[in-house]
């Protein structure tokens, strides 16, 4: 007879695809994790990562004893940035692989929850949750500080296990290491022996009575060894740690609110927008917690309901309460505001729990748990690609740093304001410029903020003696909110060459006849390369991005020396060869010396779209033959998020002076007979979709305001929500739009949390920014009402 071979095939390959599904989903999530991991600037944390590790290992010890994290993240990075580099991949590589690790773990603690199938489902989500993704790109320790939790919470759960029917030595040693690295990464990740020591209560009952001594005796001595290890530091840090406060009020149930978003979307902004798609996550929950209810026909996997529930359970409950009391203010030690990053420790908790419940419904009804399942992770999947929307590397500081390395001089000094912004600065400064060829750089103001009281004094004991020095202007109105340094210095020194980068600016101050030459010594190009003849020769370039976005600037560096005057056009195209913009300028000779020519471009909305290219074509001032070069260009990134005007959800037909048009707008809320609905709190999100009839001379800012009958004492009147900025996000400015192209440009109004009931109108204008005139329409209104919108409770 035939043996009946199906089910058993059948069998074999459902256990073959089990047996490959971790290390395919270590794979996913290490490509997650990798992808695009450098193409984003570095913050201000990061920086300050970067400015602590460039210390030796004793000041690094000194530094965070007086900081608010313990030293075991910054010890990790001090050696890593040692041997692989300090560029924002080699950097943030070693968070992504904590990440990975910690999708390893998340599944023999998923096994031992819930049985294979649970464990697979835990890595799963972890592995594609878009909040561990997001913290696993982040030169920071929270990633570390989750990893360490969640080994922490395994080993307690596979120790007290196995303690049933033996002893091994192994499970308490590595639970002690464990618990202490949670207590050296981060103080709140004490939560999670915490939840350990309250889990092995409940652990207890299953442990025979004739061992339960010897496992109580085991345990306190894991929980003594683990204290052990931290009380150096705690006696060394908790005598240095500084008090102080940033802590702002924050409503709970908002804060809830935003707990459940940040584990099942990763989002963190805007969270009211978000509130449906956590149905199906709290329907999944609840199913799992109602399975508690049935008694099962055999023995399941894993542990008992109860006892899995007690650990999952005290994980996602405790940390939420232990960071809102320590965000609310208080006198000892460091109060934080309540901030994303706080609440991703026991992220990998979640994800077994949500996999614990879909594994539990499919037991009970397969349609229930594939439903479960598919609606979980459909949804993880939906939201993580907006992660990446946008993330690409500006040029921040890049071309600031390279001209530094470039055009200072021995004897030159950097002012730097805000002096506090150094971390960020210094990142790129101290990468960039080798140590040779750095001045010093001051950090200016010498307290809080400048004042006229100070400034004079202040910037003229920091110039004294230099006939030439340069000022960083770095998010100055931290430290110079009335504006008063670049004023003062102005009225008192030349300005000799400016380059801007939006609200930065790199300023040259000093009597200077040649103030782009550069000594041939110091010539780094970015891009180094000899190309050229018939008396110039290009030594290479800076570029700092391969890729823009729509929007941006585009400061392209030349390197260069020149026998005699040249007349030089760099000219930016497609690959394909259509021509996008020009800039012609005239270089001087520079022999026997170099020099560095900066060349700006635009990178407009409708270049979005393929690789470019510069070819730069110089001929003699006199006349002659000259010469062309050919270099690689970016590629323009498309606005992310940016409406498109291919469907107008509320067509109109609003003319205003200078030809500009309004075609219509979109609400992405119902409205009917003209009234939209909304609530206190909540943000609109104004889609306006623009088109100029003819060039417009001048730019504008547009406004956007809810306006209601009751007084506003915040705005000191009638107006509840608002937002005014130029068009795109500055990004498209109106003397910049092409006639008849429709140009779609996103408000977001975040109604005041007071806006009492009623009645309100949605009206949009333009005015211009330096005096306030608004723009006005064909029937001499200065601006036009889109709809109607009623607020209720």
């Amino acid at each position: 007879m035939t043996p009946q071979r199906g089910p058993a095939c059948t069998g074999s390959r459902f256990e073959t695809a089990e047996r490959w599904a971790l290390p395919a989903i270590l794979l996913a999530a290490f490509a997650l994790r990798v992808y695009r991991l450098g193409a984003k600037n570095i913050w201000w944390d990061e920086g300050l990562a970067i400015w602590a590790v460039r210390k030796s290992l004793l000041s690094v010890t000194l530094w965070t004893a007086q900081d608010v994290h313990p030293p075991l993240y910054f010890y990790h990075l001090w050696a890593w940035v040692r041997l692989v580099g300090e560029s924002e991949f080699a950097a943030r590589f070693l968070s992504a692989v904590w990440g990975v690790l910690t999708v390893a773990v998340v599944y023999p603690l998923g096994v031992r929850v819930g049985g294979r199938r649970a464990g697979t489902l835990a890595a799963l989500f972890l592995a594609v949750a878009r909040f561990h993704v997001w913290w696993s790109q982040e030169m920071r320790m929270y990633v570390l500080a989750t990893l360490a939790a969640t080994l922490t919470l395994y080993l307690a759960v596979r120790w007290l296990d196995e303690e049933r029917e033996r002893s091994r030595a192994l499970w308490p040693v590595l639970y002690a290491l464990a618990a202490a690295s949670c207590l050296y990464t981060i103080y709140i990740a004490a939560l999670a022996p915490l939840v350990a020591n309250l889990y092995a209560l409940v652990a207890w009952v299953r442990i025979p009575r004739v061992r339960r001594k010897g496992v109580a005796l085991r345990w306190l001595g894991a929980q003594v060894a683990a204290l052990t290890l931290f009380v150096p530091w705690a006696l060394f840090a908790f005598t240095r740690m500084h008090t102080w406060s940033v802590a702002t009020p924050f409503d709970f149930r908002l804060f809830l609110e935003l707990y459940a978003t940040l584990l099942t979307l990763g989002i963190s902004t805007y969270i009211e927008r978000y509130t449906l798609y956590l149905v199906p996550f709290a329907l999944v929950a609840l199913g799992g917690l109602a399975t508690l209810l049935w008694r099962p026909k055999r023995p399941e996997p894993g542990l008992p309901g109860l006892q899995a529930m007690a650990l999952l359970g005290l994980s996602l409950a405790l940390l939420p309460l232990a960071v809102y009391i320590v965000t609310r203010p208080h006198s000892l030690f460091y109060t934080p505001r309540v901030e994303a990053r706080y609440l991703l420790l026991f992220s990998p908790a979640f994800c077994a729990f949500l996999a614990w419940s879909v594994v539990r419904l499919g037991r009970r009804a397969r349609p229930l748990g594939t439903a479960a399942l598919a609606a979980s992770l459909g949804l993880m999947l939906a939201f993580l690609p907006g992660y990446y929307d946008g993330r690409y590397l500006r040029d921040e500081m890049q071309t600031m740093a390279r001209m530094l390395g470039a055009l200072a001089r021995p004897g030159d000094v950097v002012l730097l304001i805000s002096g506090n912004r150094y971390q960020l600065f210094g990142y790129y400064y101290e990468q960039i410029v080798p140590p040779e060829r750095r001045v010093p750089v001051i950090e200016l103001p010498q307290g809080e903020t400048f004042t006229p009281e100070n400034v004079g004094a202040q910037l003229s004991a920091a110039t004294a003696g230099h006939s030439r020095f340069w000022v960083a202007a770095i998010e100055t109105s931290i430290q110079d909110p009335s504006q008063l340094s670049l004023p003062w210095l102005d009225q008192h020194y030349p300005r000799v060459l400016t380059h801007d980068v939006g609200h930065n600016a790199l300023i040259l101050y000093g009597q200077e006849p040649d103030p782009l030459r550069v000594d041939p010594a110091a010539a780094r190009p970015e891009w180094p390369l000899r190309a050229g003849g018939q008396g110039l020769e290009l030594l290479g370039y800076d570029l700092p991005g391969r890729e823009y976005q729509a929007g941006d600037t585009v400061d392209l560096g030349l390197y260069y020396r020149a026998q005699a005057a040249e007349r030089v056009e760099v000219q930016w195209l497609r690959a394909d060869g259509e021509l996008l913009q020009t800039v012609t300028q005239d270089w001087s000779s520079t022999a026997p010396a170099a020099a560095r020519a900066g060349v700006r471009f635009n990178a407009w909305p409708w270049y979005a779209g393929g690789a470019t290219r510069f070819v730069v074509r110089w001929t003699p001032a006199g006349g002659g033959t000259g010469g062309s070069v050919e270099l690689p260009g970016p590629r323009i990134l498309a606005l992310a998020n940016r409406p498109t005007p291919e469907r107008i959800a509320q067509p109109l037909e609003v003319a205003f002076a200078q030809g500009i048009g309004l075609r219509g707008f979109d609400l992405h809320r119902a409205i009917r007979n003209g009234t939209a609905q909304a609530r206190p709190g909540e943000t609109l999100t104004l889609d306006l979709f623009w088109q100029a009839a003819q060039p417009v001379p001048q730019d504008y800012t547009v406004f956007t305001h809810l306006v209601g009958t009751a007084h506003n004492p915040r705005t000191n009147g009638p107006v509840w929500a608002q937002h005014d900025g130029p068009p795109v996000d500055g990004t498209y400015l109106t003397s910049t739009w092409v006639p008849g192209q429709v140009i779609g440009d996103r408000h977001l109004l975040q109604i005041d949390p007071a806006a009492p009931p009623g009645d309100y109108v949605l009206e949009i204008g333009l005015y211009v920014p330096s005096t306030g005139e608004r723009l006005r329409l064909a029937s001499g209104e200065d601006h036009a009402i889109l709809a109607h919108v009623r607020i209720g409770r």
